[in-house]
């Protein structure tokens, strides 16, 4: 029997001068799966160091992106 199971992806990444300091990454399941999960991967750790704020503030929006896509607030 074929089970598909369905998923929103969401990826960003935050970028500094044109360099990518972390990547951000989103998946939002069917309501019956109940797996949603968010993460951010740091790609270059000396450059997240000298721009945590501007990152985290990346990772912020990613967020509210994300509850926005899950339905939430």
């Amino acid at each position: 029997m074929l089970k598909v199971n369905r998923s929103i992806t969401l990826n960003g990444t935050s970028e500094i001068d044109g360099a990518i300091a972390a990547y951000f990454h989103g998946t939002i399941g069917e309501e019956s799966q109940n797996n949603d999960n968010i993460n951010m991967t740091i790609a270059d750790k000396s450059l997240y160091d000298a721009n945590k704020q501007q990152v985290q503030a990346d990772f912020a929006e990613f967020c509210t992106e994300f509850y926005g896509a899950q339905g939430g607030e």
